[in-house]
């Protein structure tokens, strides 16, 4: 038999696909059963009523083994009895399980559980009851009890041997061969229910059993799942349940596994003070912030206002003002030229101190001066500028401001009463700019260089590296072939906060300094603040650095599986995410502004241009986007660019 609503499927599609009959939830079979009323509704247990909280059958036996090993033998406990243990802790329920059986049992239909597991039925019942899943009346079934399985199809026919015909029984499981299609074999109506299951990003995470990945994935399970229970309870929107749940898997998962390095780090370089810099460290502090304590062993987090045009600037004074220009100044990608073509000339002076009016005076310089300052510097005006760089005259301005620049900021520094102590710097990283102009700033306040904890680095500047203490979580450099081939915009999608960023400082009536930030910044709107709602809630769901020693799992970076889960997101989007995405910006931190689009539908014209690909910062998104045909030729150009690119390389 099979649900009244749907019309016959063969059942050998069911398992090849599982959509003969449709996937549902537990409010979805609750309201099916009080509409037809079955005799019987049967329930799987893992994956469809509680879920662990370490993803993978071979984490969890390794939790096992470990705990086994580690008892002493006066303890006295055997394999079975530390399994029921740890499943007795390690599980949750699937939210709105308990409410959909109770409406399912005011039906008048009978609930039985059925496991194919080497687990009790005695735990099992005992597991369900803890979250109010199993009742007085219910019954429950183990395979290694019975001597029959479900994938065998079995158990079934063992549990109603003589079931007579007008005897209704639908099976609610998660296992798309045991639960749908041998259920189907067996004359009764399958309930697929998916959702708890392990999705492509969760799965990507908990590859290694041994180490940190399945627990990380295991929070974002739950996240995931507490999402979706609030999208149908009413208190989230679908657009908003689809963007926190990418939040919980993407943003999540990648953020705090690179948190949980960074406190790895912070215990292998002894490490007291652990400051998040710039707005890309926002939400890194608050998902430390969000994990359990004992992640951190005492060490204070805080967040540390500093961007890339104030502190560079100061930088210069510590450095010396020639030193500074010089790298500065030494190719198109150096601090001081980069994106000087893309960016307002207002915010190129900006990174050296001046202002337009600082040009006015300079007789020399007033071609340049002339120039729009809202718009970027042309390629033809490019020896103009250079001219101003190597001016003395104007380096010895550039250094007044810099000395101006760095007192404000030693002074406001001080007044945060930073603790003595190492510090651990922790920023989305790259390039490594910032990081060598922060040193230099900081070591003076502080007395100790610090140590730079980076989510990536592309296109790093190897003198910069050979100068300061750095580390790369993520992407580490030049040489490593990416599986993003845009990373930054990739990561900082996530990351940027859309906030004003700290633009000055200055000194108010009392002699104190603070900070001044830019007023023209744009909001990125509420989908950034759904987005870290969702990264934010699975932190809260990590489990405890106590439970994962007990649990015999191995703290080691989870930096492969992060770029894996970024790969399956940036590279392989589904329709589904890159709609919920597209009222994301790009922020660009050189100019202090956003970018839109982030994703947009492609036109043919515009593919058999060269700088094509410059026009969105997700491609791939906007490809998926763009329809079946417009996909395909846009990845057929830019798989013919790279190729090229290739060869004259």
């Amino acid at each position: 038999m099979r649900f009244p609503w749907i019309g016959p499927r063969l059942v050998f599609r069911l398992q090849a696909a599982g959509h003969g009959y449709p996937d549902c939830d537990w409010p979805e079979v609750a309201r099916q059963v009080v509409r037809h009323h079955p005799d019987v509704l049967s329930v799987d247990v893992f994956d469809t009523c509680v879920v662990r909280e370490l993803v993978g059958d071979h984490a969890i036996e390794h939790a096992i083994d470990h705990v086994l090993a580690a008892e002493t033998p006066a303890q006295g406990q055997d394999r079975a009895a530390v399994a029921d243990r740890l499943e007795r802790e390690m599980c949750a329920p699937v939210p709105g399980t308990a409410e959909a059986l109770d409406r399912v049992r005011e039906a008048d239909a009978s609930v039985v559980f059925l496991s194919d597991t080497d687990r009790s039925s005695a735990l099992l019942t005992g597991i369900l009851a803890d979250s109010d899943i199993f009742k007085d009346g219910d019954h429950l079934i183990a395979s290694c009890e019975a001597g029959a399985t479900k994938s065998e199809g079995a158990l079934f026919s063992t549990t109603w041997p003589n079931r007579s015909g007008n005897q209704v029984v639908w099976h609610a499981g998660n296992h798309l061969w045991a639960d749908v299609t041998m259920a189907a074999s067996a004359g009764i109506t399958p309930i697929p229910m998916t959702e708890a299951d392990a999705n492509r990003y969760e799965l990507a995470m908990a590859v290694e059993p041994t180490g940190y990945g399945p627990a990380v994935a295991g929070a974002a399970r739950q996240a995931r799942l507490a999402i979706e229970a609030e999208r149908r309870a009413g208190s989230l929107d679908h657009h908003q349940a689809d963007i926190q749940g990418l939040g919980a898997d993407v943003a999540g998962q990648s953020m705090v596994a690179f948190v949980l390095w960074v406190a790895e780090q912070c215990r292998a370089e002894n490490i007291d003070h652990v400051g998040f810099l710039a707005r890309d460290g926002e939400l890194p502090l608050i998902l430390a912030d969000a994990i359990p304590a004992d992640h951190w062993g005492g060490r204070s987090l805080h967040y540390l206002h500093c961007s890339r045009l104030t502190w560079s600037l100061a930088a210069a004074s510590v450095l010396g003002v020639d030193q500074w220009v010089g790298e500065g100044i030494a190719h198109d990608d150096a601090f001081i030229h980069t994106n000087r073509h893309q960016v307002p000339l207002e915010a190129l002076l900006a990174r050296i101190g001046l202002v337009g009016a600082d040009l006015q005076g300079e007789a020399k310089h007033s071609w340049l001066a002339g120039l729009d300052l809202n718009n970027p510097l042309p390629e033809f005006a490019v020896e103009d500028w250079n001219a101003l760089l190597v001016d003395d005259s104007v380096r010895e301005r550039i250094g007044a401001r810099a000395d101006e620049r760095f007192k404000l900021i030693v002074d406001w520094l001080r007044s945060q009463q930073m603790p003595s102590g190492r510090y651990g710097l922790v920023d989305v990283g790259w390039r490594g700019r910032l990081a060598w102009h922060v040193s230099a700033v900081l070591s003076e306040v502080v007395g100790e260089e610090p140590v730079h904890l980076h989510f990536g680095g592309d296109k790093v500047i190897p003198e910069v590296d050979a100068r300061i203490r750095i580390k790369r979580f993520a992407f580490d450099g030049l040489s490593e072939p990416y599986p993003i081939e845009a990373p930054v915009s990739c990561v900082e999608t996530i990351t940027a906060s859309g906030k004003p960023r700290v633009v000055d400082y200055r000194r108010v009536g009392d002699g104190s300094v603070e900070l001044v930030f830019d007023e023209r910044a744009e909001s990125t709107g509420g989908d950034r603040e759904e987005l870290w709602a969702g990264a934010i809630r699975m932190a809260t769901f990590m489990a405890s650095r106590e439970k994962l020693d007990r649990w015999g799992l191995v703290e080691r970076s989870l930096a492969e599986e992060a770029k894996s889960v970024l790969d399956h997101w940036w590279n392989h989007p589904t329709k589904r995410e890159v709609t919920a995405f597209q009222g994301l910006s790009f922020e660009h931190d050189e100019a202090g502004t956003t970018f839109r689009p982030l994703v947009a539908p492609y036109h043919l014209a515009e593919l058999v241009r060269s700088d094509a690909r410059s026009v969105r910062q997700w491609p791939q998104g906007s490809a998926v986007i763009s329809g079946g045909p417009m996909a395909r030729i846009a990845r057929s150009v830019w798989s013919g660019r790279r190729l090229k690119r290739r060869f004259r390389a």
